[in-house]
């Protein structure tokens, strides 16, 4: 049983960074990252994932509470894969713009300003409880941390950039799919 959550967690791993790996392979992944940025994305996710890499359920045997981590976890991969798509040549894996940057409102970026983010949170959450480990409980916190940093960070640099087109946006569509939800 336990092999088959490991299985699991690896293919849903590999799928949440199949669209940015496909975007950085194909030379669409402009925009060198913010270092404090990236510095506290590896501190995150670097703990996250050694955490994951320690072991797997903390609590015995994987049992059906484990499994129910795969809906918010495919529902991250499937929200990552449609922000990604929907910037196209916009995508940039770092807070610097691409070469040909625009102000994306459409698709996914109708309803959450921050898709890519929420994607990562509802990957993560489902990685947690998956394995149902403390020690992923305090990485997840840590992620969240993170994601809440990104995305004042990128906040700014996109008010910077697009001005009152974006304070227009903003106005009307919610950071996060979780504002969108709350809004509904």
């Amino acid at each position: 049983m336990q092999s088959v959550l490991a299985a699991v967690v690896a293919a849903l791993t590999l799928a949440y960074y199949a669209p940015s790996a496909h975007a950085m392979l194909c030379g669409r992944a402009g925009g060198e990252m913010h270092w404090p940025s990236r510095l506290a994305m590896y501190a995150a996710y670097g703990l996250f994932f050694a955490a994951l890499a320690s072991g797997l359920p903390a609590f015995g045997p994987p049992g059906p509470l484990n499994y129910l981590g795969a809906i918010p976890a495919i529902a991250g991969v499937w929200l990552h894969y449609l922000s990604v798509r929907g910037l196209g040549g916009s995508y940039s894996a770092g807070i610097a713009f691409s070469k040909k940057p625009r102000l994306v409102t459409t698709g996914v970026y109708s309803i959450a300003r921050h898709p890519l983010y929420s994607a990562a949170a509802l990957f993560f959450l489902g990685m947690a409880i998956l394995l149902l480990s403390p020690v992923l409980a305090a990485a997840y916190a840590l992620v969240l941390a993170y994601l809440a940093y990104r995305v004042s960070v990128e906040e700014s640099a996109l008010r910077k950039k697009f001005g009152k087109a974006y304070a227009q946006y903003s106005g009307r569509v919610p950071a996060t799919v979780f504002g969108w939800a709350l809004r509904r």
